[in-house]
């Protein structure tokens, strides 16, 4: 199962609030793994940062109900592009997890999850 990493906690609270959420992430990592996501397919969900991913990361195991990539224009003062790469991902709520391994497949975490019955982290 591919993951998307530091994901806000914010939007992985609402996402088990409301059972589905809209996530925009404009990351490398994140968007170049969201353009392999297909409809139906689960992806992990962790607010750690790509960098801190291993095993024992807690997170949430979604739905991949819809993915939309594309250029948006910044404003932000520190990038020097004027438009960047972002992904809009729609999911539903499935389960939480905690990641038992991880292989690194073309740079993109790729998870073998432990389903557990309630979040302890998030």
């Amino acid at each position: 199962m591919l993951a998307l990493t530091g994901i806000r906690e914010e939007s992985l609270r609402r996402l088990e609030k409301r059972g589905e959420t809209l996530l925009e992430v404009i990351s490398f990592a994140n968007v170049r793994t969201a353009s392999l996501l297909t409809p139906g397919e689960q992806v992990f969900l962790t607010s750690e940062p790509y960098e801190m991913l291993g095993n024992r990361t807690d997170g949430i195991v979604a739905e991949v109900v819809s993915v939309d990539i594309g250029p948006v224009r910044t404003n932000i003062e520190y990038i020097d592009e004027k438009e960047i790469q972002r992904a809009r991902i729609r999911v539903k709520f499935h389960s939480y997890g905690r990641i038992k391994s991880i292989m690194w497949l073309n740079e993109q975490p790729n998870v073998e999850l432990i389903i557990l019955e309630n979040a302890l982290i998030l």
